[in-house]
């Protein structure tokens, strides 16, 4: 998760797909525009997703010099058995870079066949009611003691919603899901 004093939850992590394991004690998910929270490369073909997110083979490396984080993973396309999309390997990268703040991250993937399939998703968390301006390359959420800047080197798009908010079980918070349509990209968050 990422949090901060003054915004509470920007991102978070949740199941990749939603399941009832304790079917008694949970709701089932009937919105069609569901997806997770958690912040990835995806390639929808058909019912088969592919998520970086995924990839339980994924490798990850921290690096710490003077007042910066630095979290780089490598990972795949593949779909929940651990199997790549039909016409083979998708390599990805996403690289977390953590100052004071603001974090960046760079997102990248293969091109393939399926690039024009494939896109970044960054569902940020935001509650009804919080103000939100989007343009091109930028959103800015009017949180209760801050806003929050993201801006990207790429076209961002909000994606579609069945009420304005995409709300997900496990964690239990809304978020606005953005896209990207590009193979790289790099995202910066900055509490203004």
């Amino acid at each position: 998760m990422l949090w901060h004093q003054e915004t509470g939850p920007i991102l978070t992590a949740s199941m990749n797909e939603y399941q009832l394991i304790e079917a008694n004690n949970m709701q089932p998910d009937t919105d069609p525009l569901s997806m997770p929270l958690t912040p990835r490369i995806e390639l929808r073909l058909g019912k088969a997703l592919y998520m970086n997110i995924s990839d339980q083979s994924a490798k990850i490396e921290v690096e710490n010099t003077n007042d910066l984080i630095t979290v780089k993973t490598q990972s795949k396309l593949v779909n929940g058995n651990q199997q790549s999309p039909p016409l083979g390997e998708i390599n990805c990268r996403v690289n977390y870079l953590f100052s004071d703040r603001k974090v960046t991250i760079q997102f990248w993937f293969d091109k393939t066949a399926h690039s024009a399939e494939a896109k970044i998703i960054l569902p940020v968390i935001s509650k009804s009611g919080e103000k939100i301006s989007l343009d091109s390359n930028s959103i800015d959420i009017d949180k209760q003691l801050s806003n929050l800047k993201i801006t990207s080197n790429r076209k961002i798009d909000q994606l579609p919603t069945t009420t304005g908010r995409l709300f997900n079980f496990v964690p239990g918070l809304e978020a606005i899901p953005l896209g990207i349509n590009h193979n790289d990209a790099e995202v910066t968050i900055e509490v203004v």
